[in-house]
């Protein structure tokens, strides 16, 4: 397995974790999650390569970040317009 980089939103150690659909990175400190991979170190180089995608340019880490939270909050909305859209959950 390659080496892990440290959490690229807060610089803290990680863990590698799997679950029955595959393999990620994890950061216990801030909770950030790397892409669900089919390997370990398929994993780890993804986690790497935000790290290194973002570790010399504050502001592509920002712009990471926003897209992450973007994507966070439209997940929710719309798991919340299913049950808005259904009279059946008025009731």
């Amino acid at each position: 397995m390659i080496e892990t980089k440290p959490c690229p939103f807060c610089g803290a150690e990680h863990q590698g974790r799997s679950e029955s659909s595959g393999y990620f990175v994890y950061c216990p400190t801030c909770h950030a999650r790397g892409p669900v991979m089919s390997s370990m170190t398929a994993a780890a180089a993804a986690w790497n390569a935000v790290w290194e995608k973002t570790r010399d340019d504050p502001g592509e880490l920002e712009a990471y970040r926003t897209r992450i939270r973007q994507a966070f909050v439209d997940s929710i909305r719309n798991s919340g317009d299913d049950e808005a859209d259904d009279p059946a959950s008025s009731g």
